[in-house]
């Protein structure tokens, strides 16, 4: 029971079972957050509100899966758009592709896609670039989060793919994010924490199941949902997005300088200036 205190008329509000979704997450919740306002003392009361945090909007999340690790010559053979409303998954949309060449034995073990499959049933290469960055652009134009892991490797690719077969980067036809790399945030906000940042580390590090590891669309899901606990454990909606995706370059940069010193000194092969650039590498600008 839910007593309205603010209102010396007896006004009573029952969340009774089948509210959530009968009534939708967002108005449960502000019915909750006024309960949870009348229980702080007045000195420190404040509006605990679901519409002033971005992570309960409009999320997409986005995953590639390749021919191989190099950006500069991988190529799609999967791609996933999942859509997030209220932190709950509205629409997941996952493509194969045909990339046009053969995929490698190796990438066929990780990714499970075969060459058959990609004919068959995948995406034409220049067809897939398109829609990708298609989407990618409608979101940066109504400033929805795009979210992803190691975004780098997913946008440096469509954006170098993009000059191929569109004749402009990302950057070219006025992309500016907002995007959220869970693996900028992880190493920004737990640089103590030792041991591998892969997804699957992320994973059991936050909690977070993933079904189908190495499928697109399941990847997708498993960085948005990351970046849902990330958003409550580091008040990450604090930021607003575009001031996010402004930070994580900063932050990138700041790792990377950091990396560089490290590798140099394990004699290690170092980060080149290119690849200090966040979230699109410098060559595929």
């Amino acid at each position: 029971m839910i007593e309205d205190s603010a209102s010396k008329s007896a006004e009573i509000y029952v969340i009774k079972k089948g509210d959530v979704a009968n009534m939708g997450l967002s108005i449960v919740l502000r019915e909750t957050n006024r309960y949870m306002q009348q229980c702080l003392p007045y000195e420190h009361s404040q509006e605990i509100s679901v519409d002033k945090m971005w992570s309960y909007g409009e999320v997409v999340a986005f995953d590639l899966e390749t021919t191989g690790l190099d950006i500069r010559t991988a190529l799609p053979v999967s791609y996933a758009f999942c859509t997030y409303q209220n932190r709950f998954l509205a629409l997941a949309n996952e493509q194969i592709v045909n990339p046009g060449v053969e995929i490698p034995k190796e990438a066929i073990a990780i990714h499970g896609i075969s060459n058959e499959e990609a004919v068959e049933r995948g995406e034409d290469l220049a067809v897939a670039i398109r829609r990708m960055y298609d989407n990618i652009l409608d979101l940066g134009k109504r400033n929805i989060p795009l979210v992803g892991m190691n975004l780098t490797y997913d946008l440096s690719i469509v954006s170098l793919l993009g000059k191929q077969f569109l004749g402009a980067s990302l950057y070219e036809v006025g992309w500016k994010g907002p995007a959220v790399d869970i693996l900028v945030l992880d190493r920004y906000f737990v640089k103590e924490r030792m041991g591998r940042r892969n997804l699957a580390a992320l994973c059991g590090y936050y909690g977070i199941g993933n079904r189908q590891p190495h499928k697109s669309f399941s990847d997708a899901q498993a960085s948005c949902e990351i970046l849902f606990k990330m958003a409550d454990q580091f008040k990450i909606d604090d930021y607003e997005p575009a001031m996010l995706h402004h930070l994580q370059g900063q932050w990138y940069l700041d790792w990377a300088q950091n990396y560089f010193i490290s590798s140099t000194s394990r004699h290690r092969e170092p980060l080149t200036e290119e690849q200090r650039h966040w979230p699109i590498y410098g060559y595929a600008i």
